[in-house]
């Protein structure tokens, strides 16, 4: 499942700089899919167990959200803005309604009675990726930037940017 929502999310972030553009069907597939795919697995996984509802609301709710994400995919400009802006909302409410769901009702509070270790664990998480993020591209930028072997001078048989010899726009 993680593999799965790994993959999800390199497809997200892939689609993202162009997701108003070409990019649309891949990011909304993509971040429909992960979370559809978590709650499916979720469900079935807790089949029998008291906190079973939980992923069956996101499903649900995911649904909702997804039709306006999906919406958005067929329209461009500001149609899909408004579209994806109700989606988004739509996942913001579900939390302060508490996930009205047919036949399952609203989630009562235990179910997201979460321990502050367990929230400080996660966020630690979140930390330790952001800032591997961080030395990774700090690393490639700076390797980047590196002056080849020959410290930057040109070799004669490759020519110069302006296509003449080396040395040439030096005069």
């Amino acid at each position: 499942m993680i593999i799965t929502i790994m993959l999800g999310s390199l497809l997200i972030s892939t689609a993202l700089p162009e997701a108003f553009d070409g990019q649309a069907l891949l990011f909304a597939s993509a971040y429909v899919g992960i979370h559809l795919f978590r709650s499916t697995i979720l469900a079935v996984i807790l089949r029998g167990h008291r906190l079973r509802n939980r992923p069956l609301r996101g499903i649900f709710w995911f649904s909702l959200s997804g039709t306006l994400w999906f919406g958005g995919v067929f329209v461009s400009g500001t149609p899909r803005l408004l579209l994806w802006t109700a989606a988004l909302a739509m996942e913001y409410l579900g939390p302060v309604v508490r996930w009205p769901t047919p036949r399952i009702g609203r989630s009562p509070a235990w179910e997201w009675n979460t321990p502050g270790e367990h929230l400080a664990e996660r966020y630690r998480q979140f930390v330790i990726i952001a800032l591997g993020e961080t030395v990774v591209i700090t690393a490639r930028t700076v390797r980047g930037g590196r002056r080849r072997p020959d410290h930057g001078q040109r070799r004669a048989d490759h020519p110069a940017p302006d296509g003449g010899h080396p040395g040439a726009g030096s005069r």
